[in-house]
């Protein structure tokens, strides 16, 4: 079966970018993960008042 040639061969999405639209791409790609990495550090901060009230008796590490 030969392939169709009406359809343009698929390429990747980083390989239709310039360079300058690459990097803007990586720029707001690491401004969201520091993003996520703010909102974990947030979580991880409201949360460790909470774990360390917790009672940690016997009974309650024990298996069921």
């Amino acid at each position: 079966m030969t392939p169709d040639m009406s359809t343009p061969p698929r390429h990747g999405f980083l390989a239709r970018l310039n360079p300058i639209e690459t990097l803007v791409l990586a720029m707001i790609a690491l401004l969201a993960l520091a993003g996520l990495m703010l909102i974990g550090k947030g979580l991880l901060l409201k949360s460790g008042p909470a774990i360390d009230s917790m009672p940690s008796s016997p009974q309650l590490l024990a298996p069921l």
